[in-house]
């Protein structure tokens, strides 16, 4: 029967358990924390251990590793491209010649030192158009060694090489720096013109008279006495310089400087010497003088007596023209052509000597009418006596200030010299040295050697002898000195 809504019967209520109160008895202590401490600890402990074994062992590790780093770097630093860059930097960075210089040990030469050497290379960095030197390898051949070319704008002006030198460490190759070479190339020369009694001296070194290779002198050496001079000039080369003189100087007998006057277009110096004396009027009148009482003697016009007062009467001229025969036997007149008259070539060799040449025309009138001319074309030479009066003591009909130049001549075969002269410039044949041929071949003649701007040598063949050994010498060949190479070709081809 419907009893109404169902209700479900209420679940008995659990009773709620409260805190027990202060005076009631205490609950047991939570373990926890401490359990959370003790694993703290724990923790600290074995990451302590643990890091003090990776730090132990990283220490351990960088103390075997120090033998190991300074090895390598030992091997690093003894590599050859290392050592290059080291040598090239101490060296080339900021080249210190002079010390290049001894590296290289490069000989002094008769004329230059270290110093050149230097000058030599200062000029050549301040012309070039990089200055920046540049280093790298070349052929070392079979050596074994390494060896660096270092450049300038391209030129190579020095090497160095890298040789292996003692290790203790047989697995490490010890390079270091072995020799240093400096390529010189010595085309420099300076040619100096003095007086035979002068010293040239170049960079303080005098030149002695194997530099000499040209001479100028004038006939009138014929006709002077000894110890008197007159124009005379010698030419004295230097060549295989590195560069220009530093100093050139030349000295008198006395030891005194001489002015030096410097030609850039020859690459000379010349001495600057005082103009030759001008002929006065009276010593132009004597010389006319002379040549006058010269003629008029050869047609017995004047006496011995007039001769003596134009002619030195102990001389060996004044006795020649006492010995002459006349020149014409009678005569009704004379008389001297003033268009053809003339006195040149005065020079004065010294306060008591002078000459001078007189050119004259006496044309002489025979009894019949008819005339004869006598020219005169002589030089006198005129020397003061002891009263201070200018008298002839000699004459010549050459002329007797025409030069004469030499030139030296070197021959040279299989690079040692078999000769060297001087001969004339205006010597027509040459007697030229007698060579032995090398084996199979025979001598085609003696050639003047020039190198190009490229380096490359060319042979001329200037002289080439006959079956007796002499030469035809062209004109103007021998123009200035010469070194002559002996060249020689196959006995096929001298033959063909």
């Amino acid at each position: 029967m419907y009893q109404g809504k169902y209700t479900r019967p209420e679940a008995p209520k659990k009773p709620v358990e409260t805190a027990p109160r202060p005076s009631e008895t205490p609950r047991q202590p939570n373990r926890a924390p401490a359990r959370r401490k003790r694993r703290i600890k724990s923790s600290f402990l074995f990451y302590s251990i643990y890091m003090g074994m990776v730090a132990l062992t990283l220490i351990v590790f960088l103390i075997l590793m120090i033998p190991l780093h300074n090895w390598l770097v030992r091997f690093e630093s003894s590599q050859p491209d290392r050592q290059r860059d080291q040598v090239f930097s101490i060296l080339f960075d900021d080249p210190d010649w002079a010390v290049i210089y001894d590296l290289a040990k490069i000989p002094d030469t008769e004329f230059e030192g270290k110093s050149d050497y230097v000058r030599y290379m200062e000029a050549k960095l301040a012309a070039a158009e990089n200055p920046k030197l540049t280093c790298a390898e070349t052929s070392a051949g079979l050596s074994g060694n390494h060896k660096y070319n270092v450049k300038l704008d391209g030129e190579t002006i020095a090497t160095f090489t890298l040789v292996k030198g003692e290790s203790e460490d047989p697995r490490i190759e010890n390079w270091e720096m072995g020799s240093v070479e400096v390529p010189l190339t010595r085309t420099e020369s300076v040619t100096v013109e003095k007086l035979p009694e002068y010293t040239v001296l170049i960079n303080g070194v005098a030149l002695g008279s194997n530099y000499t290779v040209h001479t100028v002198s004038t006939k009138a050496e014929a006709y002077l006495p000894d110890g008197v001079h007159g124009y005379r000039l010698e030419r004295q080369y230097v060549s295989g310089l590195l560069v220009q003189p530093e100093t050139v100087h030349v000295v008198d007998a006395s030891g005194n400087d001489i002015p030096l006057i410097f030609h850039p277009e020859t690459n000379t110096y010349s001495p600057d010497l005082p103009a030759p004396a001008e002929m006065t009027d009276e010593e132009r009148q004597l010389a006319l003088d002379a040549a006058k009482a010269d003629a008029l003697y050869a047609i017995r016009a004047i006496s011995t007596g007039e001769l003596r007062k134009h002619f030195d009467s102990n001389s060996q001229v004044y006795k020649d023209i006492c010995d002459t025969a006349t020149f014409i036997q009678s005569y009704s007149k004379y008389e001297f052509d003033q268009n053809v008259t003339d006195v040149t070539d005065f020079y004065r060799y010294n306060e008591e000597l002078y000459s001078a040449r007189v050119v004259l025309r006496m044309n002489i009138t025979r009894k019949d009418g008819s005339i004869k001319s006598m020219d005169i074309n002589t030089t006198y030479f005129f020397t003061r006596n002891n009263a201070g009066i200018y008298l002839v003591t000699n004459r010549t009909n050459e002329s007797a200030q025409e030069r004469t130049e030499q030139v030296r001549l070197t021959f040279l075969s299989g690079g040692e010299q078999v000769d060297t002269r001087f001969v004339d410039t205006d010597t027509a044949s040459l007697m030229l040295p007698d060579v032995t041929a090398p084996e199979g071949k025979v001598l085609k003649g003696w050639a003047k050697q020039e190198v190009g701007e490229n380096g490359k040598v060319t042979m001329t063949i200037l002289f080439t002898p006959d079956a007796h050994g002499i030469a035809y010498v062209p004109e103007g060949a021998l123009a200035e000195p010469l070194t002559l190479y002996a060249v020689f070709e196959n006995e096929e081809d001298a033959a063909s």
